[in-house]
């Protein structure tokens, strides 16, 4: 019978923590949602440099920036601007528009590039997964405490 009311509690406590999870979840989304909305998104500056990439992307590849320096380092192209959102997303720990890059570089014909991104996004989702993994086993090891 005592075991009965133990595991009545465990199903309560996993039920209240399944609630807080759709709660946050559906929080964070409702955040990204309204964020992006509104222009204050952390990702803006990553839409931002992907956008600039896929204008000069459209007009031919380059344009002048004023500067000094040598002639190469005056000039802005699609696939600077592509590595610059690559780089962002990298640094958010954004693998699905860290592929959005590797699939606009691809269509640039800058294939190695494009590989390296692709080869990039898996470490970072392998690195995800991993801490999202040890992050459950120690759930699951405070649950059993």
């Amino acid at each position: 019978m005592m075991m009965l009311g133990i595991r009545g509690e465990r199903d309560r406590t996993e039920g209240i923590l399944l609630l807080l999870a759709v709660t946050l979840a559906l929080g964070l989304l409702g955040s990204l949602v309204l964020g992006g909305a509104l222009g204050a998104s952390p990702r803006s500056e990553w839409a931002r440099v992907l956008g600039v990439g896929d204008t000069l992307a459209q007009e031919g590849g380059t344009t002048a920036v004023p500067g000094q320096g040598p002639p190469g380092s005056r000039r802005v192209t699609a696939r600077s601007a592509y590595l610059l959102a690559l780089h962002e997303a990298q640094d958010a720990e954004d693998v699905p528009r860290m592929l959005i890059v590797a699939d606009r570089l691809a269509r640039l014909g800058e294939w190695d590039l494009a590989a390296h991104a692709r080869r990039a996004a898996r470490v970072v989702a392998a690195e995800l997964a991993a801490e999202a993994a040890a992050r459950w086993r120690i759930t699951r090891t405070l649950r059993i405490i």
